[in-house]
């Protein structure tokens, strides 16, 4: 059970990142690398939570505030990456 557990959790956290990473890696990834944008993706994703996170942490801000914001944030840069 505890390896169904832990294989779940590291789909869910990959299918996260890929969330976290979609707009913005459309966004800012130049042309010459577009091949390699799915697999960029999580690491955009990574780095945005961390910087995201970390600024919410540093300013003050409760963190599951901060999460559910920073959704927020993907949904809408998603979006405007969809719309280019």
């Amino acid at each position: 059970m505890i390896v169904l557990q832990t294989i779940l959790l590291g789909v869910a956290m990959t299918l996260a990142l890929y969330f976290f990473g979609y707009g913005i890696t459309r966004l800012l990834l130049p042309r010459a690398i577009k091949g390699f944008e799915l697999l960029l993706m999580p690491f955009f994703g990574m780095a945005l939570v961390i910087v995201w996170d970390y600024s919410a942490l540093w300013l003050g801000f409760d963190l599951a505030v901060a999460t559910w914001a920073l959704v927020v944030v993907g949904i809408v840069v998603m979006v405007v990456a969809l719309m280019k």
